[in-house]
């Protein structure tokens, strides 16, 4: 499973994805595990760094310092880690690693399903 999710904060039509390749390698960049950072909420800039490098590689080539001044800028012009980290996280989730996690809309429709078959029933 590979999801990609809109990243337009540095370009127009961007996406950002990982599968396990992508994992790979970022897990080797940070020396951590994807399921350490992500369970203890470790969002380091060297992590937004590093995961930017590579789950955006599709659309970039930037080398480390080159995205470290992108931040920069973003930061500096008051962009915030949360709007960075949370599509970074929702990528890493929809790469299928944590496995199938159901969309909200589903979840959603499947609750008011369940809830009209049981009001059904009690009449």
């Amino acid at each position: 499973m590979k999801k990609s999710v809109p990243f337009e904060v540095f370009g127009a039509n961007q996406f950002i994805y990982f599968d396990i390749n992508r994992l790979m390698r970022l897990e080797q960049l940070l020396g951590k595990s994807i399921t350490h950072i992500v369970a203890m909420h470790d969002i380091t800039i060297d992590f937004l760094v590093k995961s930017l490098m590579v789950g955006l590689s599709h659309h970039s080539r930037d080398n480390a310092a080159q995205w470290t001044d992108k931040l920069k800028k973003f930061f500096d012009d008051g962009g915030s880690i949360e709007e960075l980290a949370e599509p970074i996280l929702l990528a890493i989730i929809g790469s299928g690693i944590f496995g199938k996690i159901e969309a909200d809309d589903d979840k959603e429709k499947d609750d008011e399903k369940n809830a009209s078959e049981t009001a059904g029933q009690s009449e």
